[in-house]
Protein backbone atom coordinates (compact mmCIF):
# COMPACT_ATOMS: atom_id res chain seq x y z
CA UNK A 1 0.00 0.00 0.00
CA UNK A 2 1.32 3.66 -1.06
CA UNK A 3 2.09 6.12 1.62
CA UNK A 4 -1.22 7.44 3.26
CA UNK A 5 -2.17 10.86 2.03
CA UNK A 6 -2.04 14.12 4.07
CA UNK A 7 -6.11 15.31 4.22
CA UNK A 8 -7.86 17.12 6.58
CA UNK A 9 -9.84 15.38 8.82
CA UNK A 10 -13.27 14.83 7.71
CA UNK A 11 -12.31 14.15 4.32
CA UNK A 12 -11.37 11.35 4.12
CA UNK A 13 -12.34 8.76 1.14
CA UNK A 14 -13.50 5.80 2.37
CA UNK A 15 -15.18 2.77 0.73
CA UNK A 16 -17.42 2.66 4.39
CA UNK A 17 -20.68 3.99 2.58
CA UNK A 18 -23.67 4.63 3.69
CA UNK A 19 -24.99 2.18 0.91
CA UNK A 20 -22.88 -0.30 2.15
CA UNK A 21 -24.34 0.70 6.34
CA UNK A 22 -27.88 0.11 5.23
CA UNK A 23 -26.99 -2.82 3.43
CA UNK A 24 -25.74 -4.54 6.50
CA UNK A 25 -28.51 -4.06 8.63
CA UNK A 26 -29.42 -7.18 9.18
CA UNK A 27 -29.79 -8.96 11.92
CA UNK A 28 -30.37 -12.58 14.58
CA UNK A 29 -32.05 -13.53 17.44
CA UNK A 30 -33.71 -15.96 19.53
CA UNK A 31 -31.08 -18.89 19.12
CA UNK A 32 -32.83 -22.09 19.94
CA UNK A 33 -31.06 -25.67 20.53
CA UNK A 34 -33.09 -28.41 19.58
CA UNK A 35 -31.91 -31.83 19.89
CA UNK A 36 -29.59 -31.67 16.87
CA UNK A 37 -30.70 -28.78 15.49
CA UNK A 38 -30.81 -24.92 15.58
CA UNK A 39 -33.37 -22.18 15.02
CA UNK A 40 -33.08 -19.01 14.62
CA UNK A 41 -34.56 -15.50 13.69
CA UNK A 42 -32.95 -13.68 10.63
CA UNK A 43 -34.07 -10.33 9.96
CA UNK A 44 -34.16 -8.67 6.12
CA UNK A 45 -34.05 -5.47 5.19
CA UNK A 46 -35.02 -6.22 1.42
CA UNK A 47 -37.97 -7.54 2.32
CA UNK A 48 -39.73 -4.59 4.22
CA UNK A 49 -38.07 -5.81 7.27
CA UNK A 50 -39.72 -9.39 7.20
CA UNK A 51 -38.61 -11.75 9.97
CA UNK A 52 -37.71 -15.75 9.43
CA UNK A 53 -37.73 -18.60 10.81
CA UNK A 54 -34.24 -20.98 9.83
CA UNK A 55 -33.14 -23.98 11.07
CA UNK A 56 -29.87 -25.28 10.83
CA UNK A 57 -29.42 -29.27 10.62
CA UNK A 58 -25.64 -30.80 11.68
CA UNK A 59 -24.57 -31.04 8.11
CA UNK A 60 -25.12 -27.01 7.51
CA UNK A 61 -28.19 -26.89 5.71
CA UNK A 62 -30.41 -23.57 6.29
CA UNK A 63 -34.47 -24.21 5.95
CA UNK A 64 -36.98 -21.26 5.97
CA UNK A 65 -39.63 -22.70 8.47
CA UNK A 66 -42.46 -20.40 7.47
CA UNK A 67 -41.95 -19.94 3.77
CA UNK A 68 -43.37 -15.98 3.00
CA UNK A 69 -44.77 -15.25 6.55
CA UNK A 70 -42.78 -12.67 9.25
CA UNK A 71 -42.08 -14.31 12.39
CA UNK A 72 -42.63 -11.46 14.70
CA UNK A 73 -44.75 -10.54 17.33
CA UNK A 74 -46.50 -7.11 18.50
CA UNK A 75 -47.50 -7.98 21.96
CA UNK A 76 -46.14 -4.96 24.54
CA UNK A 77 -45.29 -3.59 20.46
CA UNK A 78 -41.18 -4.08 20.91
CA UNK A 79 -42.09 -7.31 20.43
CA UNK A 80 -39.83 -10.69 20.97
CA UNK A 81 -40.50 -14.10 22.04
CA UNK A 82 -42.31 -14.77 18.72
CA UNK A 83 -41.59 -18.56 18.81
CA UNK A 84 -41.01 -21.80 20.20
CA UNK A 85 -39.91 -25.09 19.36
CA UNK A 86 -39.36 -28.16 21.17
CA UNK A 87 -39.23 -31.77 19.99
CA UNK A 88 -39.45 -30.21 16.32
CA UNK A 89 -42.93 -28.82 17.23
CA UNK A 90 -43.00 -25.61 16.41
CA UNK A 91 -45.38 -22.49 17.59
CA UNK A 92 -44.92 -19.21 15.86
CA UNK A 93 -46.44 -15.63 15.63
CA UNK A 94 -47.30 -14.21 12.68
CA UNK A 95 -46.85 -10.20 12.29
CA UNK A 96 -48.97 -9.22 9.84
CA UNK A 97 -52.04 -10.17 11.05
CA UNK A 98 -51.27 -11.86 14.55
CA UNK A 99 -52.08 -15.08 13.90
CA UNK A 100 -51.09 -17.97 15.79
CA UNK A 101 -49.47 -21.03 13.98
CA UNK A 102 -48.30 -24.37 14.74
CA UNK A 103 -46.28 -26.91 12.87
CA UNK A 104 -46.07 -30.37 14.12
CA UNK A 105 -43.20 -30.92 12.62
CA UNK A 106 -40.36 -28.93 10.56
CA UNK A 107 -41.50 -31.00 7.06
CA UNK A 108 -45.07 -29.98 8.32
CA UNK A 109 -46.97 -27.05 6.75
CA UNK A 110 -48.21 -24.64 9.20
CA UNK A 111 -51.49 -25.00 10.60
CA UNK A 112 -53.89 -21.90 11.50
CA UNK A 113 -54.42 -22.40 15.77
CA UNK A 114 -55.76 -19.06 16.56
CA UNK A 115 -56.83 -16.30 13.81
CA UNK A 116 -58.55 -13.37 15.65
CA UNK A 117 -56.27 -10.29 15.21
CA UNK A 118 -57.21 -8.68 18.13
CA UNK A 119 -55.11 -11.40 19.96
CA UNK A 120 -51.68 -10.92 20.26
CA UNK A 121 -48.75 -14.23 21.79
CA UNK A 122 -45.44 -13.85 22.94
CA UNK A 123 -43.17 -15.54 24.86
CA UNK A 124 -44.24 -19.25 24.64
CA UNK A 125 -43.43 -22.17 26.19
CA UNK A 126 -43.98 -25.56 24.99
CA UNK A 127 -45.69 -28.34 27.20
CA UNK A 128 -46.25 -31.39 24.88
CA UNK A 129 -47.40 -33.66 27.84
CA UNK A 130 -50.31 -31.46 27.71
CA UNK A 131 -50.94 -30.59 24.13
CA UNK A 132 -50.55 -26.88 24.72
CA UNK A 133 -48.40 -23.84 24.94
CA UNK A 134 -47.85 -21.16 27.33
CA UNK A 135 -47.78 -18.05 25.99
CA UNK A 136 -48.50 -14.16 27.03
CA UNK A 137 -51.47 -12.91 25.51
CA UNK A 138 -52.25 -9.55 24.35
CA UNK A 139 -56.33 -8.87 24.32
CA UNK A 140 -57.05 -5.82 21.90
CA UNK A 141 -60.64 -6.52 21.54
CA UNK A 142 -61.47 -3.47 23.59
CA UNK A 143 -58.79 -1.39 22.48
CA UNK A 144 -60.06 1.69 23.12
CA UNK A 145 -59.78 1.51 26.93
CA UNK A 146 -56.68 -0.55 26.33
CA UNK A 147 -55.39 -3.71 26.22
CA UNK A 148 -55.63 -6.57 28.52
CA UNK A 149 -52.13 -8.84 29.36
CA UNK A 150 -52.97 -12.25 30.28
CA UNK A 151 -50.97 -15.33 31.26
CA UNK A 152 -52.73 -18.29 28.92
CA UNK A 153 -52.37 -21.71 27.88
CA UNK A 154 -53.15 -22.58 23.97
CA UNK A 155 -54.18 -26.02 22.84
CA UNK A 156 -52.26 -27.61 20.25
CA UNK A 157 -55.43 -30.06 19.06
CA UNK A 158 -58.20 -26.77 18.52
CA UNK A 159 -56.42 -23.21 19.41
CA UNK A 160 -58.91 -23.08 22.36
CA UNK A 161 -57.23 -20.32 25.03
CA UNK A 162 -57.47 -21.00 28.55
CA UNK A 163 -57.37 -18.03 31.10
CA UNK A 164 -54.05 -18.81 33.44
CA UNK A 165 -53.32 -15.84 35.22
CA UNK A 166 -54.74 -11.94 34.75
CA UNK A 167 -55.24 -8.90 37.24
CA UNK A 168 -51.56 -7.33 36.47
CA UNK A 169 -51.03 -4.77 33.73
CA UNK A 170 -48.07 -7.05 32.29
CA UNK A 171 -47.05 -10.67 32.22
CA UNK A 172 -43.68 -12.09 30.58
CA UNK A 173 -41.42 -15.88 31.17
CA UNK A 174 -43.86 -18.24 31.72
CA UNK A 175 -41.71 -21.37 32.12
CA UNK A 176 -42.11 -24.61 32.94
CA UNK A 177 -40.17 -26.78 35.79
CA UNK A 178 -38.75 -30.07 34.10
CA UNK A 179 -40.70 -32.43 36.29
CA UNK A 180 -44.18 -30.46 34.23
CA UNK A 181 -45.53 -29.85 37.77
CA UNK A 182 -45.62 -25.71 38.04
CA UNK A 183 -44.97 -22.68 36.29
CA UNK A 184 -42.86 -20.15 36.94
CA UNK A 185 -43.49 -16.37 35.67
CA UNK A 186 -43.41 -12.78 35.99
CA UNK A 187 -45.72 -9.96 36.46
CA UNK A 188 -45.46 -6.44 37.34
CA UNK A 189 -48.41 -3.19 37.04
CA UNK A 190 -48.12 0.46 36.11
CA UNK A 191 -46.21 2.56 36.63
CA UNK A 192 -43.15 0.47 36.90
CA UNK A 193 -41.51 -0.32 34.12
CA UNK A 194 -39.86 -4.16 33.95
CA UNK A 195 -36.48 -2.91 35.29
CA UNK A 196 -37.77 -0.58 38.08
CA UNK A 197 -39.85 -3.48 39.98
CA UNK A 198 -41.46 -6.55 38.86
CA UNK A 199 -42.97 -10.09 40.87
CA UNK A 200 -41.30 -13.51 40.29
CA UNK A 201 -44.33 -16.38 41.20
CA UNK A 202 -44.49 -20.00 40.88
CA UNK A 203 -47.88 -22.08 40.79
CA UNK A 204 -48.51 -25.48 40.84
CA UNK A 205 -50.68 -26.95 37.59
CA UNK A 206 -53.42 -28.76 38.87
CA UNK A 207 -54.96 -31.92 37.37
CA UNK A 208 -56.91 -29.69 35.02
CA UNK A 209 -54.55 -28.09 33.89
CA UNK A 210 -55.31 -24.59 35.53
CA UNK A 211 -52.85 -22.86 38.46
CA UNK A 212 -53.06 -23.05 41.90
CA UNK A 213 -52.28 -20.22 44.61
CA UNK A 214 -49.15 -18.78 43.16
CA UNK A 215 -46.09 -18.42 45.92
CA UNK A 216 -44.00 -15.21 45.74
CA UNK A 217 -40.70 -15.96 44.94
CA UNK A 218 -39.06 -12.35 44.64
CA UNK A 219 -39.35 -9.00 42.96
CA UNK A 220 -41.29 -5.96 44.47
CA UNK A 221 -42.15 -2.12 43.80
CA UNK A 222 -38.21 -1.46 43.60
CA UNK A 223 -36.30 -5.04 42.39
CA UNK A 224 -36.10 -5.81 39.06
CA UNK A 225 -36.35 -9.50 38.80
CA UNK A 226 -35.87 -10.97 34.83
CA UNK A 227 -35.10 -14.48 32.97
CA UNK A 228 -36.19 -16.98 35.42
CA UNK A 229 -34.87 -20.10 34.51
CA UNK A 230 -35.40 -23.76 36.08
CA UNK A 231 -32.34 -25.95 36.91
CA UNK A 232 -32.43 -29.69 35.95
CA UNK A 233 -32.25 -30.06 39.95
CA UNK A 234 -35.24 -28.53 40.10
CA UNK A 235 -34.24 -25.46 41.73
CA UNK A 236 -35.76 -21.58 40.03
CA UNK A 237 -32.52 -19.70 38.98
CA UNK A 238 -33.48 -15.97 38.10
CA UNK A 239 -31.42 -12.40 37.74
CA UNK A 240 -32.49 -9.67 40.46
CA UNK A 241 -31.04 -6.12 40.94
CA UNK A 242 -31.35 -6.41 44.48
CA UNK A 243 -27.64 -6.13 45.38
CA UNK A 244 -27.65 -2.97 43.16
CA UNK A 245 -26.72 -5.24 40.32
CA UNK A 246 -28.59 -8.06 37.92
CA UNK A 247 -27.23 -11.10 39.89
CA UNK A 248 -28.08 -14.34 39.87
CA UNK A 249 -30.28 -16.07 42.89
CA UNK A 250 -31.94 -19.72 43.65
CA UNK A 251 -34.93 -20.68 44.86
CA UNK A 252 -35.81 -24.34 45.77
CA UNK A 253 -39.44 -25.16 46.34
CA UNK A 254 -40.80 -25.19 49.70
CA UNK A 255 -37.84 -22.29 50.66
CA UNK A 256 -38.24 -18.90 52.45
CA UNK A 257 -35.86 -17.15 50.69
CA UNK A 258 -33.11 -17.44 48.22
CA UNK A 259 -29.64 -18.12 47.83
CA UNK A 260 -27.22 -15.91 45.54
CA UNK A 261 -24.83 -17.21 43.37
CA UNK A 262 -21.99 -15.47 42.44
CA UNK A 263 -22.12 -12.49 43.83
CA UNK A 264 -20.51 -9.63 41.53
CA UNK A 265 -19.90 -5.72 40.59
CA UNK A 266 -21.47 -6.75 36.76
CA UNK A 267 -24.25 -7.21 35.55
CA UNK A 268 -26.48 -10.37 34.16
CA UNK A 269 -29.91 -9.25 32.88
CA UNK A 270 -30.80 -6.68 31.58
CA UNK A 271 -33.71 -4.12 30.83
CA UNK A 272 -37.46 -6.17 29.46
CA UNK A 273 -37.61 -3.88 26.17
CA UNK A 274 -38.62 -7.20 24.39
CA UNK A 275 -39.61 -10.60 25.27
CA UNK A 276 -36.94 -14.22 25.24
CA UNK A 277 -34.15 -12.19 26.04
CA UNK A 278 -31.11 -14.61 27.67
CA UNK A 279 -28.11 -13.69 29.29
CA UNK A 280 -27.31 -16.77 30.81
CA UNK A 281 -28.69 -20.86 30.72
CA UNK A 282 -28.39 -24.05 32.72
CA UNK A 283 -26.46 -27.18 31.86
CA UNK A 284 -27.29 -30.44 31.80
CA UNK A 285 -25.11 -30.78 35.02
CA UNK A 286 -26.33 -27.51 37.00
CA UNK A 287 -23.61 -25.81 35.62
CA UNK A 288 -24.88 -21.56 34.81
CA UNK A 289 -22.88 -19.98 31.99
CA UNK A 290 -23.96 -16.56 32.14
CA UNK A 291 -22.46 -13.54 29.75
CA UNK A 292 -21.21 -10.77 32.66
CA UNK A 293 -20.90 -7.10 31.64
CA UNK A 294 -20.20 -3.99 33.83
CA UNK A 295 -18.17 -1.03 34.12
CA UNK A 296 -14.65 -2.99 34.21
CA UNK A 297 -15.75 -5.16 30.95
CA UNK A 298 -17.27 -8.14 29.76
CA UNK A 299 -17.15 -11.96 30.54
CA UNK A 300 -18.01 -15.24 30.14
CA UNK A 301 -18.18 -17.12 33.38
CA UNK A 302 -19.12 -20.55 34.64
CA UNK A 303 -21.11 -20.86 38.35
CA UNK A 304 -21.24 -24.14 39.48
CA UNK A 305 -22.72 -25.16 42.68
CA UNK A 306 -20.24 -23.51 44.65
CA UNK A 307 -20.82 -19.87 43.54
CA UNK A 308 -17.66 -19.35 42.62
CA UNK A 309 -17.32 -18.08 39.21
CA UNK A 310 -14.28 -18.55 36.59
CA UNK A 311 -13.61 -17.19 33.32
CA UNK A 312 -13.67 -19.19 30.05
CA UNK A 313 -11.53 -17.28 27.22
CA UNK A 314 -13.90 -15.95 24.66
CA UNK A 315 -12.46 -13.68 21.85
CA UNK A 316 -15.98 -12.79 20.89
CA UNK A 317 -17.23 -9.14 21.93
CA UNK A 318 -20.78 -9.11 23.49
CA UNK A 319 -23.18 -12.14 24.06
CA UNK A 320 -26.73 -11.94 23.62
CA UNK A 321 -29.35 -15.03 23.74
CA UNK A 322 -27.38 -17.18 25.54
CA UNK A 323 -28.20 -21.28 25.49
CA UNK A 324 -26.45 -24.06 26.76
CA UNK A 325 -27.07 -27.59 26.14
CA UNK A 326 -25.33 -30.74 26.69
CA UNK A 327 -21.92 -29.04 27.06
CA UNK A 328 -22.28 -26.96 23.98
CA UNK A 329 -23.18 -23.31 24.28
CA UNK A 330 -25.17 -21.23 20.81
CA UNK A 331 -25.50 -17.40 21.25
CA UNK A 332 -25.89 -14.15 18.80
CA UNK A 333 -22.02 -12.94 19.15
CA UNK A 334 -20.96 -9.53 18.21
CA UNK A 335 -17.54 -8.29 17.05
CA UNK A 336 -15.20 -4.89 16.85
CA UNK A 337 -14.54 -6.32 13.65
CA UNK A 338 -16.40 -8.84 12.10
CA UNK A 339 -20.35 -9.13 11.66
CA UNK A 340 -22.47 -10.31 13.96
CA UNK A 341 -22.95 -14.02 13.90
CA UNK A 342 -24.47 -17.01 14.96
CA UNK A 343 -22.06 -19.47 17.10
CA UNK A 344 -21.48 -22.53 18.80
CA UNK A 345 -18.53 -23.36 21.33
CA UNK A 346 -17.96 -26.54 22.92
CA UNK A 347 -17.36 -26.11 26.67
CA UNK A 348 -15.29 -28.72 26.96
CA UNK A 349 -12.29 -27.76 24.25
CA UNK A 350 -13.64 -23.68 23.86
CA UNK A 351 -13.73 -24.78 20.10
CA UNK A 352 -15.78 -22.12 18.18
CA UNK A 353 -17.64 -21.86 15.50
CA UNK A 354 -19.51 -19.37 13.33
CA UNK A 355 -22.44 -21.02 12.04
CA UNK A 356 -24.25 -18.28 10.35
CA UNK A 357 -23.39 -14.42 9.87
CA UNK A 358 -25.97 -11.09 9.53
CA UNK A 359 -23.40 -11.04 6.06
CA UNK A 360 -20.11 -10.70 4.28
CA UNK A 361 -17.80 -8.17 5.66
CA UNK A 362 -17.65 -5.68 2.93
CA UNK A 363 -14.91 -3.72 3.44
CA UNK A 364 -10.91 -4.07 4.52
CA UNK A 365 -10.31 -4.61 8.13
CA UNK A 366 -7.88 -1.33 8.06
CA UNK A 367 -10.62 0.44 7.72
CA UNK A 368 -12.35 -0.39 10.92
CA UNK A 369 -11.96 1.44 13.69
CA UNK A 370 -11.74 -0.39 17.13
CA UNK A 371 -13.58 1.23 20.19
CA UNK A 372 -12.10 2.13 23.37
CA UNK A 373 -13.89 2.44 26.91
CA UNK A 374 -13.53 5.80 28.25
CA UNK A 375 -15.16 6.54 31.69
CA UNK A 376 -15.01 10.59 32.39
CA UNK A 377 -16.10 13.31 34.74
CA UNK A 378 -19.66 15.03 34.36
CA UNK A 379 -21.39 17.18 36.12
CA UNK A 380 -21.58 17.29 40.02
CA UNK A 381 -19.17 14.65 40.66
CA UNK A 382 -20.78 12.02 38.21
CA UNK A 383 -18.83 9.99 36.32
CA UNK A 384 -20.48 8.72 32.90
CA UNK A 385 -18.78 5.87 30.08
CA UNK A 386 -18.38 5.96 26.40
CA UNK A 387 -16.99 3.85 23.67
CA UNK A 388 -14.65 6.09 21.27
CA UNK A 389 -13.91 5.31 18.13
CA UNK A 390 -10.94 6.68 16.92
CA UNK A 391 -10.44 8.03 12.92
CA UNK A 392 -9.38 5.03 11.09
CA UNK A 393 -8.12 4.84 7.63
CA UNK A 394 -5.02 3.36 6.12
CA UNK A 395 -4.88 5.51 3.02
CA UNK A 396 -5.09 8.91 5.14
CA UNK A 397 -3.47 10.98 7.32
CA UNK A 398 -4.41 14.44 9.07
CA UNK A 399 -2.07 17.03 9.36
CA UNK A 400 -0.57 17.65 12.71
CA UNK A 401 -1.65 19.58 15.61
CA UNK A 402 -5.10 18.97 14.52
CA UNK A 403 -8.46 17.22 15.77
CA UNK A 404 -10.73 15.25 14.52
CA UNK A 405 -14.44 16.15 14.38
CA UNK A 406 -16.68 14.34 16.78
CA UNK A 407 -20.25 12.65 16.74
CA UNK A 408 -21.83 11.86 19.55
CA UNK A 409 -23.94 9.06 19.21
CA UNK A 410 -26.46 7.85 20.90
CA UNK A 411 -28.55 4.58 22.18
CA UNK A 412 -32.64 4.22 22.75
CA UNK A 413 -34.12 2.89 25.44
CA UNK A 414 -32.72 5.08 27.64
CA UNK A 415 -32.24 2.11 29.53
CA UNK A 416 -30.52 0.54 27.24
CA UNK A 417 -26.39 0.05 26.64
CA UNK A 418 -23.57 1.20 23.94
CA UNK A 419 -22.78 -2.10 22.14
CA UNK A 420 -19.45 -2.52 20.42
CA UNK A 421 -20.76 -4.95 17.44
CA UNK A 422 -19.60 -4.10 14.22
CA UNK A 423 -21.93 -1.03 13.16
CA UNK A 424 -20.88 0.26 9.62
CA UNK A 425 -22.73 2.66 10.86
CA UNK A 426 -20.32 4.18 12.74
CA UNK A 427 -17.48 3.56 10.64
CA UNK A 428 -18.79 5.90 7.81
CA UNK A 429 -17.95 8.62 9.79
CA UNK A 430 -14.83 7.10 11.04
CA UNK A 431 -13.55 6.08 7.80
CA UNK A 432 -14.13 9.67 6.68
CA UNK A 433 -11.82 10.83 9.39
CA UNK A 434 -14.64 11.70 12.26
CA UNK A 435 -14.57 10.40 15.73
CA UNK A 436 -17.15 9.00 17.61
CA UNK A 437 -18.06 8.07 21.18
CA UNK A 438 -20.84 6.01 21.68
CA UNK A 439 -22.49 7.09 25.23
CA UNK A 440 -23.42 5.21 27.98
CA UNK A 441 -24.89 8.43 29.97
CA UNK A 442 -26.58 8.47 33.40
CA UNK A 443 -29.84 5.39 32.88
CA UNK A 444 -27.96 2.94 31.14
CA UNK A 445 -27.60 -0.64 32.30
CA UNK A 446 -24.86 -2.04 32.94
CA UNK A 447 -23.74 -0.25 35.46
CA UNK A 448 -25.72 -0.82 38.35
CA UNK A 449 -29.03 0.41 39.80
CA UNK A 450 -27.61 3.40 41.39
CA UNK A 451 -26.45 4.44 37.88
CA UNK A 452 -29.66 3.10 36.05
CA UNK A 453 -31.93 5.02 38.78
CA UNK A 454 -30.04 8.38 37.75
CA UNK A 455 -32.64 9.13 34.94
CA UNK A 456 -35.49 8.60 37.30
CA UNK A 457 -37.48 12.32 36.82
CA UNK A 458 -34.12 13.64 35.28
CA UNK A 459 -34.36 12.60 31.68
CA UNK A 460 -33.38 15.26 29.54
CA UNK A 461 -30.96 16.60 32.22
CA UNK A 462 -28.61 13.83 32.83
CA UNK A 463 -28.13 12.76 29.78
CA UNK A 464 -27.78 16.26 28.36
CA UNK A 465 -24.97 16.52 30.84
CA UNK A 466 -23.38 13.63 30.22
CA UNK A 467 -23.32 14.07 26.32
CA UNK A 468 -21.95 17.87 26.82
CA UNK A 469 -19.15 16.47 29.35
CA UNK A 470 -18.08 14.03 27.03
CA UNK A 471 -17.61 16.08 24.12
CA UNK A 472 -16.03 18.60 26.17
CA UNK A 473 -13.57 16.50 27.90
CA UNK A 474 -12.52 14.42 24.62
CA UNK A 475 -11.76 17.95 23.53
CA UNK A 476 -9.76 18.54 26.41
CA UNK A 477 -7.73 15.58 25.47
CA UNK A 478 -7.01 16.56 22.16
CA UNK A 479 -9.50 13.33 20.74
CA UNK A 480 -11.79 15.94 19.47
CA UNK A 481 -12.02 19.41 17.38
CA UNK A 482 -13.84 21.89 20.40
CA UNK A 483 -15.15 23.66 17.22
CA UNK A 484 -16.53 20.72 15.58
CA UNK A 485 -18.82 18.69 17.80
CA UNK A 486 -22.10 17.24 16.43
CA UNK A 487 -25.09 14.81 18.40
CA UNK A 488 -27.56 11.95 17.17
CA UNK A 489 -29.59 9.24 18.06
CA UNK A 490 -32.70 7.47 17.82
CA UNK A 491 -35.35 6.90 20.13
CA UNK A 492 -34.63 8.27 23.30
CA UNK A 493 -30.62 9.07 22.08
CA UNK A 494 -33.13 11.00 19.58
CA UNK A 495 -34.52 13.02 22.32
CA UNK A 496 -31.65 13.83 23.90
Amino acid sequence: MSEPEILPYGSWPSPNSIDLAVGSSRGLSEPRPDGDDIYVLASRPDEKGRVVLLRRTPDGELTEMAPGLNVRTRVHEYGGGSYAVTDGVIVFSEFDDNRLLLKGSPEADPVELVTDPALRFADMSLDLVRDRVYAVMEDQTESAIGARNLLVAVSLSDGSIAELAGGHDFYSDPVLSPDGARLAFLSWDFPRMPWDGTDLWVAEIAADGTLGEPVHVAGGESESVCQPKWSPDGSLVYASDRSDWWNLYRWRVGATGSSEIGPMESEIGGPQWVFGLSEYDIDTDDTIYAYAHGPEGAQLLALGQSTAPYEIEFAENGLGYVRVSDGVLTAIAGSFTRPTALIRMDLATRAEERLLETGPLPVDEAYLSTPQHKAFPSKDGRTAYGWYYPPTNPGAVAPEGTAPPLVVMLHGGPTSQARTSLSLARQVFTGRGFAVVDVDYGGSTGYGRAFRDRLREQWGIVDVDDCSAVATWLAEQGLADPGRLAIRGGSAGGYT
